[in-house]
């Protein structure tokens, strides 16, 4: 499965190649982290170029590879691409749905990634707007996340999720 993604033989679309390693992922097949370095090569080539919901999905990808195989990405380039892909859900963060948001925080917390500009971003008064139609699973998450990374938004924010 995922020698298909890191081979430079295929022939794969950008939307295939992510649509696959998500499908490969939901299904357990999950890459080492060598392989983590080059799907995120080739998936994120351009900033800009992904929605933001799209970003949250690969995120929580590469996260949930990481936890299964209990082997963190060190790699300074991998932390890069994942920070970038978490500037896009936080581009998007008003249109993107809870869930994403949620997976966001989850998957930046799994790979213990600080994203100030993301946590800024539920500061944010449309977003803390937005709260009340949080699921509480992703209101859970979306705490669980931002407590792994050691990060926590203002004192608005929190007291409107403790609120939903």
């Amino acid at each position: 499965g995922m020698s298909i993604l890191v081979s430079s033989d295929t022939m794969l679309t950008y939307r295939e190649t992510k649509n696959l390693f998500w499908g490969l992922v939901r299904l357990g097949s999950f890459p080492d982290a060598i392989e983590q370095c080059e799907i995120a090569a080739t998936l994120y080539r351009t900033p800009g170029s992904l929605s933001g919901q799209s970003a949250a999905l690969l995120l929580w990808s590469f996260a949930s590879s990481q936890e299964e195989m209990g082997c963190p990405n060190h790699s300074k380039a991998f932390r890069s691409t994942m920070y970038r892909l978490g500037l896009e859900v936080t581009r998007d963060i008003i249109e993107v749905d809870s869930q994403s948001v949620s997976l966001t925080s989850w998957s930046l917390g799994i790979m213990k990634i600080r994203h100030a500009e993301f946590v800024k971003s539920l500061s944010s008064a449309a977003v803390i707007h937005k709260l009340d139609a949080f699921e509480p699973q992703h209101v859970s998450n979306l705490l669980w996340g931002l407590g792994k990374c050691g990060v926590l938004p203002g004192s608005e924010f929190l007291d409107k999720v403790l609120m939903v």
